[in-house]
């Protein structure tokens, strides 16, 4: 009796950018990148699942000022293996050049989780003010 083996699933990680756009909006553009997990056999399995992600993220709909949103799937920033999911795994990482530590670091209330719980409700609109001020 023959036993049939399936290849085990592998987890990755994507990073899918998506692109807001609305009427009378500032020169530069707000993106959204959505960093997911993946579970697949292989890295084709992987990138063709991370594509149908982003596209199922598209959205339209009208503000409360009744102008027309759109959130498009803009393609990956990014396609990598995860090694091991435990407490404390590295899922991904980003090499970036800066003139010192504080450009990158951010207060305890810019970081995703805490801005997130103060934003909720806002507007792209009222969302692109606040980046340029």
């Amino acid at each position: 009796m023959s036993q049939h083996h399936q290849k085990p699933e592998l987890w990755y990680v994507a990073r899918i950018i998506l692109k807001c756009s609305a009427p009378h909006q500032v020169e530069e553009h707000l993106f959204d990148e959505q960093i997911r997990l993946i579970q697949a056999s292989n890295s084709e399995e992987a990138y063709q699942k991370a594509l149908i992600l982003g596209k199922q993220e598209e959205l339209e709909y009208l503000n409360e000022d009744g102008m027309t949103v759109r959130w498009s799937f803009e393609g990956l920033f990014d396609l990598d293996i995860v090694e091991s999911l435990t407490d404390g795994a590295e899922i991904t990482s980003k090499r970036i050049r800066a003139d010192s530590a504080q450009e990158l670091v951010v207060a305890k209330h810019q970081l995703t989780l805490f801005w997130q719980a103060d934003n909720t409700g806002k507007t792209a609109e009222e969302l692109l003010g606040d980046m340029k001020s």
